[in-house]
């Protein structure tokens, strides 16, 4: 059973329920119409994988193998249920071809492409506030310098 934020107060959601669903007054109610649409959104795509699942596949169709290579640190079986997930959500489409051996090949729908916008935002965020040189990666885009302020040293005489 998960919980959910209403007004800085964790309160229980249903398991059976769909979140945003336990409105108390017409106040949490108007509050939760707002929040639903994010909460929704980030429960179909917030998990650990999902996100970096959907962001390769912005670069278009791949297969299982190249997935799992080019995303790195991803089990077979967190692949499979992650695109599982998102085709099950109308995020991602699985085509099976008839050869030998049979491929499978995964690609992005009409619904899971206009998520590219939000990769777009979150790149900006990212490189805005150079979240890489944050996280120990490489520092992106310009990086300022600030002046040290102290005592100079000069060179011994030649």
């Amino acid at each position: 059973m998960g919980n959910l934020l209403s007004k800085g107060n964790l309160i229980p959601a249903q398991a059976d329920a769909p979140p945003m669903a336990m409105a108390t007054s017409v106040d949490d109610a108007s509050d939760r119409s707002e929040l639903c649409p994010v909460a929704e959104t980030i429960r179909i795509i917030g998990k650990k994988w999902y996100l970096i699942l959907l962001h390769e596949l912005t670069k278009g169709p791949r297969g299982f193998n190249d997935l799992r290579r080019d995303i790195g640190g991803i089990s077979a079986k967190v692949l499979s249920e992650s695109v599982r997930h998102l085709e099950a959500k109308g995020l991602v489409t699985r085509r099976v071809h008839s050869e030998s051996p049979i491929r499978v090949e995964y690609a992005l729908t009409a619904k899971g492409a206009e998520l590219e916008r939000l990769f777009d935002v979150m790149r900006a965020w990212g490189e805005k506030w150079d979240v890489c040189a944050d996280a120990g990666g490489p520092a992106k885009g310009p990086v300022s310098v600030v002046p040290v302020v102290g005592p100079t040293i000069e060179p011994p005489p030649a």
